[in-house]
């Protein structure tokens, strides 16, 4: 079981302030001295949409095992609360590590072809770590999964570079606001779930993401190669 709720009132603070700024109206467009011209702006492209999809499946694996990691490792290996903690840095120290060797990787391959890689890999690690019932093989499957996760964010930008450069302003823009949204919901969510059917059980469901990801980046490849034919 999850005791008690004060993930809730964490979670909740910023997202009441986000509805009540919205609310408002406080909008960054109204201030501009072309606010009146907003038929001119072009619709929001098929491209942009799914590379902000691609942000907030990224943000969601991140955070929601930053945020529930350490419990569903108490959880399941039954271990202290200290002990799963410690075992959670395993998962940011691999972030770090995943980002820092992006930047050689970025240096000898297409950031395209990382980003696939990285979307496979991250499959691959969360597998290990949420299904294997082996302390140490968990530990291992933290680090490869910090790695790989860590990655997605910066190689959706360079990919959103490298396949609507014209739009790079539009999607760097909106990634920032989803990044803020799969940080409050996925979260909350997930916390949800898991007082109905169990922490160990609910977070298992963000194993279908990496395949979600792998799936919107073949729509991408596939409108660039009818644009460009």
């Amino acid at each position: 079981p999850i005791y008690g709720y004060p993930w809730v009132l964490v979670l909740m603070i910023p997202f009441l302030f986000a509805v009540l700024m919205l609310a408002a109206g406080n909008s960054p467009i109204a201030d501009r001295p072309d606010a009146k011209n907003l038929s001119a702006i072009p619709p929001i492209s098929t491209t942009v949409v799914v590379f902000w999809a691609l942000v907030i499946c990224g943000n969601a694996l991140e955070w929601t095992m930053g945020f529930w990691g350490a419990q569903y490792i108490e959880i399941t290996h039954r271990v202290s609360t200290a002990a799963a903690v410690s075992m959670m840095t395993l998962f940011f120290a691999g972030i770090i590590i995943g980002r820092l060797a992006n930047v050689y990787l970025l240096r000898k391959f297409d950031c395209d072809v990382l980003y696939v890689a990285y979307v496979i890999a991250t499959g691959i690690a969360l597998s290990i770590t949420l299904l294997t019932t082996n302390i140490y093989v968990t530990c291992g499957g933290l680090l490869f999964a910090g790695a790989a996760i860590g990655c997605l964010y910066p190689n959706n930008m360079s990919t959103a570079m490298k396949y609507a450069p014209n739009e790079i302003l539009r999607i760097t823009t909106g990634a920032a606001k989803c990044s803020g949204l799969s940080l409050l919901t996925f979260p909350l969510l997930m916390g949800y779930l898991g007082t109905i059917i169990g922490l160990d059980k609910a977070i298992h469901l963000i194993l279908l993401l990496p395949a979600i990801m792998l799936g919107l980046i073949f729509c991408i490849r596939e409108s660039r190669n009818i644009v460009a034919q």
